[in-house]
């Protein structure tokens, strides 16, 4: 079995020293630090902590699921802290994780080829699908809780009854390495993406012809984000670069480079505030409105490859190639208080 030392640093993260050339309307800056995030191990463990690579806050903002590549799903208490259960069940790399919008149900989808709903408060395996030739590399559930989609290393998207577990159809992709699906807060619309940078949007009713963005992005899109409202898609990719979308007409409305490496994680996290997670290891925040940067995260010593946020957009969670979990709470001050310390959590 493996084990996992997987280090947390706290709710609360502790000091770093960085300054910004400009400042945003409302400056954003982490709190104080913390605490950790660590299962107990067993008696049995002495392999490595593993790498994160996907994690999910549930809907209520009381639970956290993290997964990655020692096939095992952990659930943490979100509100102290507290590790809660392994899930056990995969037998390869787990890629994805999604909470149902009622929090009692959690998708997951991995290099087996396998999407696997199980429930949240026993652990046990609800349902099995196993439609995937490929990998699965993103799992949503709709706004509803009525659907839920998969996309993976096939040219196709896969519908599902997410209450009866039963497959649907089959949706055309741009391409057969799809790393990316996003639902619209409504639900009425649904975007995807993958390794040849195409995007595609579409009308989830069926009325309306999927909305395609040839060379959207110049190399693989790793993330789709709807904002909470619904009226901006913001797309991420290995060109670097982070691209805000009009949904509704398939146009890009601005675009920015974040930083200058690959972009392997992007998250809405409040309305008008959208963070992203690169291969140099740096969380930044942005005003998607300017794509002006207004601050860095930094704590990682591995890519940034997971982030997640609980609903009030207070607490910006993030997962590694570090094999590191981080909590970095998120506090807005008003224009008056200009200069703040930024906040680097301990490593543990």
């Amino acid at each position: 079995m493996r084990h996992t030392h997987l280090r947390m640093c706290g709710f609360l993260a502790a000091a770093l020293s960085c300054t910004m050339a400009r400042l945003a309307p409302a400056q954003l800056t982490p709190a104080e630090p913390s605490r950790q995030l660590a299962p107990q191990a067993e008696a049995d463990d002495t392999t490595k902590a593993p790498v994160i690579t996907s994690m999910a806050v549930s809907t209520d903002g009381k639970l956290l699921a993290t997964a990655g590549d020692d096939m095992i799903v952990r659930l943490w208490n979100l509100t102290d802290g507290k590790f809660l259960k392994q899930i056990k069940g995969h037998q390869d790399w787990v890629r994805t994780v999604a909470f149902s919008p009622d929090s009692t149900m959690l998708a997951t989808g991995g290099d087996d080829h396998l999407l696997k709903v199980w429930n949240v408060e026993t652990g046990e395996l609800k349902f099995e699908m196993k439609e995937a030739t490929r990998p699965i590399y993103s799992v949503k559930y709709s706004p509803d809780g009525g659907q839920l989609v998969s996309v993976g290393f096939e040219p196709g998207m896969r519908i599902y009854d997410a209450r009866e577990g039963k497959f649907l159809r089959n949706v055309g992709c741009p391409c057969s390495d799809m790393r990316a699906v996003a639902f619209s807060p409504t639900g009425n619309q649904l975007a995807c993406a993958g390794r040849n940078g195409k995007l595609r949007i579409l009308d989830v009713a069926g009325v309306s012809q999927p909305k395609d963005v040839p060379g959207a992005h110049m190399r693989r899109v790793r993330a789709l984000s709807f904002s909470p409202e619904g009226t901006q898609l913001a797309s991420a990719s290995e060109d670097g670069r982070v691209k805000i979308w009009d949904p509704q007409q398939a146009v890009v409305l601005r675009e920015f480079r974040a930083g200058t490496s690959k972009v392997m994680s992007l998250l809405f996290y409040a309305p008008n505030r959208l963070a992203t997670g690169g291969s140099d290891n740096v969380i930044r925040l942005w005003d998607p409105s300017t794509g002006e940067q207004l601050r860095e995260l930094k704590g990682h010593t591995g890519s940034v490859s997971a982030l997640a946020a609980d609903p009030a957009g207070t607490m910006l969670i993030s997962g590694g190639f570090d094999t590191t979990i981080r909590v970095w709470p998120i506090m807005e001050h008003p224009p008056s208080e200009a200069t703040a310390n930024s906040k680097r959590e301990k490593s543990f």
